[in-house]
């Protein structure tokens, strides 16, 4: 576009300023004529018996104009195309010494009309200049300038896509390595070997390399912590099991509770375990193929929500390939937070698309906002239902099922269910690893 204003712009200038200085020059070189026509005119009619029409006869024009003569209040021409009728009302009531110029059609043809007065009292003399030839010229330049600027505007065209491909590939290629990183290629660094670049190289390298550095961090620490807390985990539950056949009635609501948050304490640690190798990516997937009604089936049955009505949608496929004991945790942590928060899951609908699997899980409910949609995925959130019950939770269920869902290349998601509830909606494509 730049190109093309630039382009346009120049050649409107340039045809503009060279038909001001063509016009110009014809126009002063026809005055310049004229008048010498008009002086030899003049030295011709001194002889009183000279015949006007032949005295413009005899005058030589090397650009074709053709004379006009008015002596008193008679007209003499050279052709009989020419009179008074060609001349405009002004320049013919010019009386006195200066020359006139104007521009006319003639034939209907651009002409520049000069006049030049004979002596105070004997008349004026008028030549017609035709502009054809210079109409013809500008119109050439103006076809010259057009495919000028069409050239122009394509070799900018060409140069600036190249240009900006060349300025741009640094940034193309931050912007695959900041996407590899995301998706978990930490090992991944900018190359460069232009000069210009290599400070902001440095710095984005290093910015990655400490972030690496922390998480690894982290990931050890968590992982660490979570293997040194089981050991203490295990000895209090082996200790519960023991209290359990001494303690007396009156001790035992105690013993209950000792031994509810030390499960609570058990899964917290797992799902730390869990999230600690997502962070690691050390995570595989042990993929199979699967039916998925019956999978669903089966696995309500197990965990104990055989009440849970399940519809199969003519869509739904009839084999796909996922890791059977993620999906269950997906599936088995939808359930039972259905099951604590709201009021139980009502129908598990399992359909498909060509190249996906789909499993809606709905409930009974108030429904999620639409705002802490995305909110409940991370980690440690915990919604107003969660917080307002005493239900047991980590604040990891969904972030770890949202985890296992990207792992098979799908997705875990939130949306009304038709009862009015809330429905998860777990999306697999058919071919997962």
């Amino acid at each position: 576009m730049l190109a093309l204003v630039l382009s346009v712009t120049l050649s409107l200038m340039t045809y503009e300023l060279t038909r001001r200085y063509l016009l110009s020059t014809r126009e002063t070189f026809a005055t310049q004529q004229a008048v010498t026509n008009a002086q030899t005119v003049a030295r011709f009619l001194q002889d009183r018996t000279a015949d006007p029409t032949a005295i413009l006869a005899t005058v030589s024009s090397a650009t074709g104009s053709r004379p006009v003569l008015r002596l008193g209040g008679r007209w003499y021409a050279s052709a009989v195309d020419l009179g008074p009728n060609l001349i405009p009302a002004p320049m013919q009531a010019l009386v006195g010494a200066r020359t006139e110029r104007q521009r006319v059609t003639f034939g209907g043809n651009p002409a520049v009309l000069v006049a030049v007065p004979i002596g105070p009292d004997v008349g004026v003399y008028y030549e017609v200049s035709p502009l054809t030839e210079l109409r013809s010229t500008l119109r050439t330049l103006a076809i010259i300038l057009a495919v000028t600027a069409a050239i122009t505007t394509m070799f900018g065209a060409v140069v600036g896509f190249f240009a900006s491909r060349r300025v741009l590939r640094p940034i193309n290629s931050m912007a695959t390595t900041a996407v590899g990183i995301a998706g978990g290629e930490r090992d991944t660094r900018l190359v460069s070997a232009d000069a210009d670049l290599a400070p902001f190289v440095h710095s984005f390298n290093d910015m990655v390399d400490a972030l690496q550095e922390r998480i690894d961090r982290e990931t050890r620490f968590a992982s660490d912590a979570s293997h040194e807390l089981r050991t203490p985990l295990t000895a209090i539950r082996a200790a519960i099991d023991v209290l359990d056949r001494r303690v007396d009635d009156a001790a035992r609501p105690v013993l209950d509770t000792l031994r509810r948050q030390t499960e609570r304490f058990e899964r917290l640690v797992l799902d730390l375990l869990e999230i600690s190798r997502f962070n690691a990516g050390s995570t595989t997937l042990a993929a199979e193929t699967v039916n998925p009604s019956d999978f669903v089936r089966d696995l309500l049955l197990r965990t104990g929500h055989a009440n849970v009505p399940v519809v199969v949608d003519a869509s739904a496929p009839a084999r796909v390939q996922f890791d059977r004991r993620r999906i269950d945790r997906v599936l088995t942590n939808l359930l039972d937070n259905a099951e604590h928060y709201a009021n139980g899951a009502t129908r598990v609908v399992v359909a498909g698309t060509s190249d996906a699997l789909v499993i809606d899980v709905d409930d009974a409910g108030p429904g999620i906002a639409t705002a802490e949609r995305e909110l409940v995925f991370e980690r440690f959130h915990r919604g107003d239902a969660s917080r307002s019950t005493s239900a047991p939770g980590t604040g990891l269920g969904l972030a770890i099922a949202a985890e296992h869902c990207r792992l098979h290349g799908g997705r875990l998601t939130i949306a009304d269910s038709p009862d009015g509830g809330a429905r998860f909606r777990i999306e697999l494509p058919s071919d997962a690893p």
